[in-house]
C-alpha cells in the first residue's frame, strides 16, 4: 500500500510517497514559489536523480495536480495510493490529534483560518 503525505505551505506544497509494507520513501519532494511565474518542483525518487522542474502554477490546486503528474511520470501508479495524509497547519482545540477530513472538519477548519492566515487556506484547498 501505498501512503501519499503532504504538507502544503503558504507557498510551497511538501510531499512523499512511502511504501507501507516496504516499510521505505519511494520519493519526496517539494513544489516552491506556488502562485509565481516561475514556480518550481524538486523530486527526489528512491535510487535515481533528483528531477527539477518549472511552470506556472497559479495555486496550490494546479501544484497538487503537478505533483500528480510527476508521480505518475516517475513510475508511481496513482491507483497503488490507498491513503493521503495532510499536515494541517492548526486545529484549535476541535483537533488534538489525527482525524478524517470530511465537508463538517473541512468547515471546523475555515473556522480556524485567524489562527494561521498565510497557511490554513493552502491547507484546506
Amino acid at each position: 500500500m501505498l501512503v501519499l503525505t503532504l504538507n502544503c505551505g503558504s507557498s510551497s506544497a511538501k510531499f512523499q510517497i512511502y511504501d507501507w509494507e516496504g516499510q521505505t520513501v519511494m520519493l519526496a519532494g517539494i513544489v516552491e514559489r506556488i502562485a509565481h511565474a516561475d514556480t518550481t518542483l524538486q523530486m527526489y525518487v528512491k535510487d535515481k536523480d533528483e528531477y527539477r522542474s518549472r511552470r506556472s502554477c497559479k495555486d496550490h490546486t494546479q501544484a497538487i495536480e503537478w505533483v500528480l503528474e510527476e508521480l505518475s511520470r516517475s513510475g508511481i501508479e496513482l491507483n497503488e495510493i490507498r491513503t493521503v495524509g495532510h499536515r494541517m497547519l492548526h486545529g484549535g482545540e476541535a483537533f488534538i490529534k489525527s482525524t478524517i477530513i470530511g465537508e463538517q472538519t473541512l468547515k471546523v477548519f475555515e473556522s480556524l483560518v485567524s489562527l494561521g492566515p498565510l497557511h490554513m487556506p493552502a491547507n484546506i484547498k
